[in-house]
């Protein structure tokens, strides 16, 4: 026996693996699905979603994976795989919101608005707390021609803005609705909140100088 093949089997030996053993870690689901993790951490994007598709040949319950490679395919703009694997994953648990929150990112990239909007409603069904899931409600409801409704929209941004107070997207997207409602004076006492708490907010000073103007305040727009 060669040196070489003497270390490796002194190696199975006192790791306690058998050939078998190390076979088998390396098909484990859950192990090829923390590997599909590091690899996105990574920006290995190719290694990842060859582990979760693996990962899902062993295991076709394995509901993580199916969102994490339908994730994938959203960042790829593969949006036909990532419906199907989004379709499955709502199959196999249709109590849980991460498929009907990634399938609405979907739908409202294909244009199909309104099917977008009851994915998210399903979602604040399955979890009212769901602050992300009113911000995208409130976003479609900001959408031009049949889902405008800028007292809805106002009311989620409003929703989420409870559910989260240090969440300051939704105080911005809650100002924009509000200028866009003719409250110029609502909106410049918010945006004058966000500038104060950031600085660096470019939007938002944006947005204030705007709202200063509309309102007829030149100098200090």
């Amino acid at each position: 026996m060669g040196w070489r093949r003497r270390i490796f089997w002194y190696w199975l030996l006192f790791s306690g693996l058998s050939l078998g053993g190390y076979a088998r870690a390396a098909e484990d689901p859950r192990a090829l699905y923390e590997d599909g993790l590091r690899a996105l951490e990574g920006q290995h994007l190719a290694q990842a979603e060859q582990a979760f598709e693996r990962c899902l040949e062993l295991d076709s319950t394995f509901y993580e994976a199916y969102i994490s490679l339908a994730r994938l395919q959203l960042s790829k703009n593969s949006l036909g795989r990532a419906d199907s694997l989004l379709a499955q994953a709502m199959r196999q648990q249709p109590g849980r919101i991460e498929a009907p929150f990634e399938y609405s990112k979907s739908l409202s990239r294909q244009g199909r608005l309104e099917e977008a909007y009851a994915q998210l409603s399903k979602v604040v069904e399955l979890d009212p707390r769901t602050g992300a899931a009113y911000m995208g409600m409130g976003y479609l409801r900001m959408e031009p021609n049949q889902m405008l409704d800028l007292q809805e929209a106002a009311a989620m941004f409003a929703r989420a803005q409870a559910l989260e107070p240090d969440n300051l997207e939704a105080v911005f997207a809650l100002s924009n609705v509000r200028l866009r409602q003719g409250d110029q004076q609502a909106a410049i006492a918010a945006f004058q909140d966000i500038v104060a708490q950031k600085p660096e907010h470019f939007f938002a000073r944006y947005q204030l100088g705007m709202a200063f103007y509309l309102k007829g305040a030149y100098p200090a727009a």
